[in-house]
């Protein structure tokens, strides 16, 4: 009875989902891939984001490319991941996914913030089976590493409230809302709004923030394959943080991005003068960079 009744959870998650579930071995990942046409392209959405994040830019690359996005373990429509959360388990996670569902490597790797810093560590792990890298405004432990106190503060204060919040929400069974871009279409991020207020979903977010092997940065000295970095340059300053703070941590993630540039032998940096979801911000500027790196990875 219980092995039944857990299929048809499967089953009912499946059929909710736009995409395929893939079976990991008794838990499934959401996986949608559109389109045909070498190389195929993976969505790597920021932290506690999921396929959805992407959706401005996926159909229309869909004209030209395979492309792939999903839902990383307890985001989404995917099943929780057990065990400890680390990037290592996630980029296991989508190597899995995308030999289970057939999708062919080497792959153009597209990663907004978090999921820059996991495509790195990717390309890092199996460099066979990445073509290109389009990095869009990514995180690096490089600058995790040099916070200004004030951002330092609210994390510790959000890290020291967190578990208490989780707590009283398992307690009440009421889960918030987390964010969705206002650009997606109402009907798809009210969806997505939904599936947010959930257990799996909070937890996996704050899981993602404790990663035990986060500020480890990926062991690459050089990067040999064709990359565009993509650094936002308008983020908003927050609240309780002085200008030479903002200034000073601006100019530090612009400088670790160029660095990471000249690690590479294909490499490109492109500034743009909009907030953090570039992809969301200025979609036809990061479909042009994803287009770029593929026809680079092919010549």
């Amino acid at each position: 009875m219980l092995k039944l009744l857990a299929a048809l959870a499967f089953t009912l998650t499946a059929s909710a989902a736009p995409g395929r579930m893939i079976d990991l071995g008794g838990r499934g990942l959401h996986l949608l891939c559109t389109g045909s046409g070498a190389p195929t392209i993976v969505l790597e959405a920021g932290a506690a984001e999921g396929w959805y994040s992407f959706h401005l830019i996926q159909g229309p690359l869909s004209k030209d490319f395979r492309v792939c996005s999903y839902d990383r373990a307890g985001f989404g429509y995917s099943d929780p991941r057990p065990g400890p959360r680390t990037t290592a388990a996630l980029n296991e996670d989508l190597r899995e996914l995308l030999r289970r569902a057939g999708e062919k490597p080497p792959f153009v790797l597209v990663g907004h913030s978090l999921g820059g810093d996991l495509v790195l560590r990717y390309l890092a792990r199996y460099p066979s089976d990445v073509a290109g890298v389009v990095l869009v405004d990514a995180a690096d432990p490089a600058v995790r590493l040099r916070r200004p106190p004030e951002m330092q503060k609210l994390i510790d204060e959000l890290n020291e409230k967190r578990p208490k919040q989780i707590a009283e929400w398992k307690r009440t069974g009421k889960w918030p809302e987390m964010w969705a871009p206002a650009a997606l279409p109402e009907s798809l991020r009210t969806e997505v709004l939904r599936l947010s207020a959930s257990q799996k979903w909070w937890e996996a977010r704050y899981a993602e923030g404790r990663m035990s092997d986060l500020d480890k940065p990926p062991e690459l000295k050089t990067i040999d394959v064709p990359m565009i970095v993509i650094t936002a340059m308008k983020w908003d300053r927050p609240d309780g943080w002085s200008d030479a703070s903002y200034e000073t941590y601006m100019a530090d993630r612009l400088a670790v991005q160029k660095g990471l540039v000249e690690r590479g032998t294909r490499s490109e940096l492109i500034t743009a003068d909009v907030g953090h979801h570039v992809h969301v911000d200025r979609p036809e500027l990061v479909m042009e960079a994803i287009r770029r790196v593929a026809r680079r990875s092919q010549e």
